[in-house]
Parts: C-alpha cells; structure tokens; sequence
C-alpha cells in the first residue's frame, strides 16, 4: 500500500482530519531569547493547532512567553501575545487562540485548554519560535 492510499485511507477514517500531526520532543525553554520549535520548509503550511506540554515544571521567575513565526528572509511576527508562565506544572497544557492579538491560552486546569476559535494560521516557509523574556527552568513539547 503506498503512502498516497494510506493518507487517503486515513482521511476517510478521519485520522488526518485536522491535517499532519508533527511532535517536538520535550525541550529546555530558551532563556531570555527565541529557540526554533519547527522548521517550516518547502512553502506555506497551514496549522489548524498548537499544544504545548510541561514536561519539567516551570520556576517561579516570571517570563513572558509567546509564539513567534519567522518566514525566511522576511520579519518576524508574533503569533499570540505573551503569558506569564511562571509556576506552571508538570502536565499543564499551553495553546493559542490563532489570533495574533490574543494572549497564548493558560490551563484552566491540569489537561485541559480551549483548542484554536479560527480555522488555522498560515505559517510561511521559515521557523515557529519559542520565545521567552526571562531566564527560567522547565521543559515543554510540543504538538
């Protein structure tokens, strides 16, 4: 079976209804910078959700934290506004609305956030950054 019935296949059984799922291992949170979450090549992708998860729970200095995209050769622009995300917990989930105007979406509880209220953002070839303002521990992945 090749890779264009199987993906047929699976957009049928709706397995790929939201589009290619692609996963960030768990990593460090860049200190006072931007750290490339994904690398976006060979033209635009449309991203229908974002979850970020705390792998290694986040220390207590406040750091502001948001979503960057940097399409090649072009400027970067920030995709949510910031959120304090000091304190936050093992397991705690972090996404964003998909307006660029809207703070990143913080936990109501452990597990659970609001999923994107737009049809997706169109992200151009390039990268999607981390980036935080301040010097803290913790991990996130992402999905």
């Amino acid at each position: 079976m090749g890779p264009v019935f199987r993906w047929i296949k699976a957009l049928f059984k709706s397995e790929v209804a939201l589009g290619q799922r692609v996963i960030r291992e768990s990593a460090t949170l860049p200190q006072h910078t931007a750290a490339v979450i994904f690398n976006i090549i060979g033209g635009k992708v449309l991203m229908t959700s974002i979850i970020g998860r705390v792998t290694v729970g986040m220390g207590a200095t406040p750091n502001d934290t948001k979503l960057t995209a940097t399409p090649t050769g072009a400027t970067a622009h920030d995709i949510c506004a910031v959120l304090d995300t000091a304190n936050y917990a093992i397991r705690d989930l972090l996404g964003i609305s998909g307006i660029d105007i809207d703070a990143m979406i913080p936990p109501a509880t452990v597990g659970t956030i609001e999923g994107m209220s737009v049809k997706g953002v169109v992200l151009q070839a390039g990268t999607l950054d981390l980036d935080c303002a301040a010097d803290n521990t913790g991990e996130l992945e992402w999905v």
